[in-house]
């Protein structure tokens, strides 16, 4: 075990080694990098997201960033589109918003949860955290894909993925 280990099933348990716990209870890659950050591998429906955990003590915040490959366009009229799609995106996000890096191919989710200085990290608060964020990836990345591609325009990319279904299967 690591020096920089927490027990965490202590009464003022680390964030990282909850979600150290909560990784390791679902059979997710994981790498301990330091003591306050952690990289995490999840797999979703559409792709394999990579994630990194890191807790800020100083601002009392756990932030998080996933991040996911998506081939940037290079014509831009789908460069627009594929930004366009990310702000009506940001839109419909509350707890975190996405980003755009196409110098590496890369998408991100980024939030982060705020603590109090007394306020022991809840579990079920990480966990929230943790699937809201691949919830938003798993729901607007086929939308993204369309943009990016140039096979839709953002709104009708958006409409896809936003819009309630209707009827029974």
């Amino acid at each position: 075990m690591p020096a920089y280990a927490h027990d965490p099933f202590a009464e003022d348990p680390h964030p990282i080694d909850l979600v150290q716990a909560l990784a390791a209870g679902r059979s997710w890659p994981f790498d301990r990098v330091a003591p306050d950050r952690i990289d995490l591998a999840v797999q979703g429906a559409w792709r394999l997201y990579s994630m990194g955990l890191e807790w800020r003590a100083r601002e009392g915040a756990l932030r998080l960033l996933l991040t996911f490959d998506l081939a940037a366009p290079r014509r831009r009229a789908a460069q627009l589109e594929l930004a366009r799609a990310v702000n009506m995106a940001n839109d419909h996000c509350w707890g975190g918003a996405f980003v755009v890096w196409p110098e590496h191919d890369v998408m991100a989710f980024r939030a982060a949860l705020a603590l109090a200085v007394d306020e022991p990290p809840a579990r079920g608060r990480l966990e929230d955290m943790i699937g809201a964020a691949v919830d938003a990836c798993e729901r607007f990345v086929p939308a993204f894909e369309l943009a990016a591609q140039g096979r839709a325009g953002a709104e009708a990319a958006l409409e896809i993925v936003i819009s309630d279904p209707y009827g029974r299967a």
